[in-house]
């Protein structure tokens, strides 16, 4: 990712949440970039609930006409599945949700 001169500015200031912050709104657009690439379907693993939700608004704002329920979480997609309906593109959840693939 780029470091932009926002970033730069935080940084150079020590306001390390704020750097922070900006990281996380450059990581969110590519994320979201990303798995709404052609492809998938995509599991994205949020911070938290408000985090999940974020992300799932910033993928909804940018779908195209007809794309905006192929967006969802867990239980969207679980819903989806069970009505024999497919996967979604994209189903995002909390990091509390998230099990790893050790567990």
């Amino acid at each position: 990712l780029p470091v932009t001169e926002e970033y730069r500015r935080a940084v150079f200031a020590r306001r390390w949440l704020e750097a922070a912050n900006f990281v996380y709104a450059s990581l969110d657009a590519e994320l979201v970039a990303r798995a709404r690439a052609p492809g998938g379907p995509t599991l994205l693993v949020a911070r938290n609930i408000e985090h999940a939700g974020a992300l799932l608004e910033r993928l909804r704002s940018a779908a195209k006409k007809g794309e905006a329920g192929s967006f969802g979480d867990f239980d969207a997609a679980a819903a989806r599945s069970a009505t024999g309906g497919g996967a979604l593109k994209v189903c995002v959840i909390p990091l509390s949700k998230h099990r790893g693939y050790n567990s």
